[in-house]
């Protein structure tokens, strides 16, 4: 009878072990999901800072090619008419 029980405490301690390792599990999923969100923001936010960064990059090479001369104005007129391009495309897909 002894050897019943103690198999039977062995295995509620076992079971209790069990539930405590699910519920560490749990809080550690929780706050990786939590990280995850948290790093998914990140990355978006700069995403949107390189694409500002890109933006003005354009405009200031844009300005100082039309600083230039007939050389540079050349490159100037290249440039907006890529812009320009560029700005039908989205248009476009904001059309669809």
């Amino acid at each position: 009878m002894d050897e019943v029980y103690s198999i039977v405490q062995t295995i509620k301690d076992k079971a209790q072990e069990l539930g405590n390792q699910k519920r560490m599990m749990a809080d550690r999923i929780e706050e990786l999901e939590r990280q995850i969100e948290s790093l998914q923001q990140e990355m978006e936010d700069s995403r949107r800072e390189l694409d500002e960064l890109k933006e003005k990059n354009n405009v200031l090479k844009m300005a100082k090619s039309l600083d230039g001369g007939a050389e540079k104005s050349t490159e100037a007129k290249r440039r907006v008419n890529e812009l320009v391009k560029e700005i039908d495309k989205c248009i476009a897909l904001l059309n669809k």
